[in-house]
């Protein structure tokens, strides 16, 4: 845990040695920033509650959350695991390989802003467990903190805010019900980040939630997968990829090509360790995380 604060042109950080939920503290916050970490933990909202607790009435409370339609992409990445695992020795040799692997995939989003070690180290040999909640989404931000904050932003942003000035209240801040309306178009857009979340505004939100839940189904899979260390359930991952394949709206049509290529190759990829075998689909990435930005309530 860590504090920023001085005046004069002066910085001063103080770093306090602590676990999250024993860090106490008298004094409360103007920004509070909890970047990657409450996805994954077993207990996300109690770590949201406690962390949030810190803002400054009118403060700003950021922190990051996914989706099982964001984590798509690295869903299926993540299924490379046992293969892995069966190829290579020691550890070492399974992340030089897994990078071997993924730096073509990692350079294909344009940047250098990420070795292609460490992403395999965080997001493939890091092993998760049915415990830890990985989909963590914006709904489950403002379900858990409810009036006491209002969302303010986001990364990537979306909130489309049409209400007419004379409809709203001193006291209606609004901005909560207005991203649980929206919530379900936008985050299909998570699914790939090259399409145009301008592309989702007219969708159907029923269709959006169902393939939620179909990637949600495909991040429960790919767990039994990688846990058990073998491929038992792969034909089963393969079919809910194809569900979701089928079920995808137009405007996803690149999409649609790069699960069509990881489902024919990826099984001729485990014959021969061979990445080449794809195409599409190293480029496919979806928008795994999110930023969101609450305004502690000052009226509370």
């Amino acid at each position: 845990m860590g504090g920023v604060g001085g005046g004069g042109g002066e910085s001063i950080v103080n770093i306090v040695d602590s676990t999250i939920l024993t860090f106490t503290s008298d004094q409360l916050f103007d920004l509070v920033i909890v970047e990657g970490l409450v996805p994954c933990q077993t207990h996300p909202e109690e770590i949201l509650l406690h962390t949030s607790s810190f803002t400054e009435l009118g403060g700003v409370f950021t922190t990051t959350t996914t989706s099982a339609t964001s984590l798509l992409s690295e869903t299926c990445r993540k299924v490379f695991l046992p293969h892995i695992k069966k190829i290579s020795g020691g550890f070492d040799e399974q992340v030089n390989f897994a990078a071997d692997i993924f730096d073509s995939h990692l350079k294909s989003l344009g940047n250098d802003l990420r070795p292609a070690r460490d992403w395999v180290l965080d997001s493939i040999l890091h092993e998760m467990y049915r415990e830890n909640k990985c989909i963590w989404t914006m709904v489950d931000v403002i379900e858990t903190l409810g009036q006491d904050f209002q969302f303010q932003g986001s990364s990537p942003r979306f909130l489309m805010d049409d209400r007419f000035y004379k409809h709203i209240g001193l006291n209606n801040f609004g901005n909560n019900q207005l991203l649980l309306e929206q919530f379900a178009k936008i985050n299909l857009s998570f699914l790939d980040c090259n399409v145009s979340m301008s592309d989702c505004n007219g969708l159907d939100a029923s269709l959006c939630r169902d393939i939620e839940i179909l990637c949600a189904d495909a991040w429960d899979i790919h767990l039994d997968i990688c846990n058990k260390s073998n491929y038992q359930e792969l034909d089963r991952f393969l079919q809910c990829m194809n569900n979701i394949r089928n079920l995808l709206p137009p405007g996803f049509e690149s999409t649609g090509y790069a699960i069509d290529d990881f489902r024919e190759n990826f099984p001729r990829f485990l014959d021969s360790s061979d990445n080449s075998v794809f195409t599409s689909f190293m480029s496919w990435w979806g928008r795994g995380q999110q930023y969101i930005s609450m305004t502690r309530n000052p009226l509370q």
